[in-house]
């Protein structure tokens, strides 16, 4: 096929797909149309005000990142390590879940496993190890499921009570 022929077929598919009207009486003819040039009105937009922001005076100015200068309390790391021990004195297998997801209810807790930081099983009922935090996660939920097919044992580990240590008896 060549591009004369190929050129045809492509402009009578367009003007078929673009072409075509609304029916109607085929002795009236369409009264031709005048192009009307569209208003174009220009709108400036009300003046606003910009809103006032009072900034403290700074004591000494900064112009490299080297004369920055922290408190000496003020740590730069975006997680931290939590030592967990678990010593139930049983001989039952049992596996432990950490977790970040729960809701509290008046018939137990409802966790979400998905979040889990630590998911293990317990040896002779122990467990000793470490987990890394990060710094936005303050409260954990702590399940340690019996192979009996008892409900889990649940206990909430707060890191504003207990510190950077989750203890489980």
């Amino acid at each position: 096929m060549n591009i004369k022929n190929l050129t045809i077929i492509s402009a009578v598919a367009f003007l078929t797909a673009c072409g075509g009207g609304g029916g109607g009486d085929a002795e009236t003819s369409p009264a031709p149309t005048q192009a009307v040039a569209p208003t174009v009105t220009a709108v400036t937009p009300a003046p606003t005000s910009t809103p006032q922001v009072t900034t403290p005076a700074a004591t000494t100015q900064v112009s490299k990142t080297s004369d920055l200068k922290a408190d000496d309390d003020f740590t730069f790391t975006s997680s931290y390590q939590v030592s967990v021990s678990v010593n139930r004195n049983s001989q039952e297998s049992a596996y432990l879940n950490i977790c970040r997801e729960f809701k509290s209810s008046p018939t137990g807790y409802s966790v979400n496993y998905d979040s889990c930081v630590l998911q293990t099983t317990l040896e002779d009922g122990k467990f000793a190890g470490e987990i890394t935090l990060t710094n936005d996660i303050n409260e954990l939920i702590v399940s340690v499921w019996l192979f009996t097919g008892n409900d889990p044992i649940h206990q909430v580990w707060d890191r504003a009570v207990e510190g950077d240590q989750i203890v489980v008896n």
